[in-house]
This record gives structure tokens, sequence and C-alpha cells, in this order.
């Protein structure tokens, strides 16, 4: 919670810099904006990936009850799940593209972000 508070916090006093008119963003603001970019994107693929298994147990259950209703609810969660995954792996895609154009970056966090866009991968 409140890794949240500092991420929402940085990105207001960045937000009050652009439009106070202080220049562009100094290389640590983008390093640090591009890595918060990362963790939430790497945390949304994480939770769609639990909502997808959640969903297809609710879709197994609901076919062995034979309730077409329940199914029906059950892949459009599965639908909704999968769509958020496929954002969250766009934001890594963009993350890893920007980090490969030069801008610098924690290597140990590099490596974490593409093992933890590989795991996602592989959930999915």
């Amino acid at each position: 919670m409140a890794f949240i508070c500092i991420g929402i916090g940085f990105t207001i006093g960045i937000i009050i810099k652009i439009l106070s008119g202080e220049g562009k963003l100094s290389v640590e603001a983008k390093v640090e904006a591009n890595r918060l970019r990362a963790v939430k994107a790497v945390r949304s693929g994480e939770k769609a990936v639990r909502k997808m298994q959640r969903s297809n147990r609710k879709v197994q259950r609901a076919q062995q009850i034979g309730s077409p209703e329940l199914t029906d609810s059950a892949m459009r969660d599965l639908k909704d799940a999968l769509k958020t995954m496929r954002w969250a792996m766009k934001e890594l895609d963009v993350v890893i593209g920007r980090i490969k154009k030069g801008l610098p970056f924690p290597e140990h966090a590099m490596e974490d972000i593409l093992t933890r866009r590989q795991a996602l991968e592989n959930m999915a």
C-alpha cells in the first residue's frame, strides 16, 4: 500500500514539474517512471493469471452443472482476464523496448522484468 502511495506521489510530482514549465524530465525521473510502469504491468499480469485460473475453474464447474448462464458469466470473466494479460504484456514490451533504446535501467531489475515476463507468458 505504501508503495502505491509513493508511486502516486512521484507521478503527481512529475506532473507538477511538467506543468510548471521546469523543462524536460531528468533521466532519473524517466528511469523511475519506466520502473513503475514495469512494476504495474507485472502486478496486473500476475493478477490476470490468477483471474484466468479462477475463471477456468468456474467454467468447468458450470459445465458439470450444465448451467449456460454460469458458463457465459465465467467465459466473460476469462475474456476480461485475457484482455488484461495482453495489456500487461504490451506494457512490458514497451518498457523493454525503451531500455533497449538506451534508457538507463538497473541490470538486476532488467533481468527480473525479463524473467517475470517469461513466467507470465508461460502461465498464459
